[in-house]
């Protein structure tokens, strides 16, 4: 198996960020893991910093891993369900944005008709289409990868802050005891949100610019 760097890199970063939310509402709240969990982790402690240098990478992948694969469930019915729009039909809806013959090309892989009445689901088939005829373009995979990463990130730091929201609940904690954390997690999480959606807006621009190209 040949992993890319960038492969790598968009689940052990995820991965990494994770476990540090976690860590962190802990600490903050002074509550220890729960279970079996609480268990592994006891004896994780004593391992020598050198060991855990070479281990805690390797769980940071495997954390991302599963990050990346509950990432792309989530965006993949988001857009199903129409919960959030897809950045193929943001770009679409935008009619200065291609010329007409620009819109004629791509609506010709669906067989449509009407190159200024695009709706979510013929945008998404549209961009599937551009896709499987580029397959791996060199020129856009650096915005694919940005794209993949701010939402492992974002997936990542969402489901740390469910985790803290459970934690607290369970333990009957007060929110205002750490009320700054809780405001500076939601303006984060509205940052990280809005990039992602940004980068995932300008890879689909700049792979339908590379079908338009070619």
């Amino acid at each position: 198996m040949n992993y890319r760097f960038q492969e790598i890199m968009k689940m052990v970063v995820p991965g990494f960020l994770l476990i540090i939310i976690i860590v962190v509402f802990n600490s903050a709240y002074e509550v220890e893991f729960y279970g079996e969990v609480g268990k592994l982790v006891k004896r994780v402690k004593p391992i020598s910093n050198a060991l855990l240098v070479i281990v805690l990478p390797f769980v940071a992948f495997i954390i991302g891993y599963l990050v990346n694969m509950v990432a792309s469930f989530c965006e993949r019915y988001s857009y199903k369900f129409n919960i959030i729009d897809r950045p193929s039909h943001k770009l679409l809806k935008i009619e200065s944005m291609y010329t007409k013959e620009q819109r004629q090309r791509l609506i010709a892989l669906i067989n449509h008709k009407d190159e200024y009445n695009i709706c979510r689901k013929q945008a998404g088939l549209i961009f599937k289409k551009v896709k499987e005829i580029l397959k791996r373009s060199h020129d856009v995979d650096e915005f694919y990868y940005q794209s993949v990463m701010a939402r492992n990130i974002l997936s990542a730091y969402s489901i740390g802050w469910i985790y803290g929201v459970i934690m607290v609940f369970r333990k009957s904690l007060a929110f205002s005891e750490f009320g700054w954390l809780w405001f500076a997690s939601v303006v984060l999480w509205l940052c990280l949100f809005f990039q992602w959606c940004r980068n995932n807006k300008t890879y689909a621009r700049r792979l339908i610019a590379e079908y338009l190209a070619s």
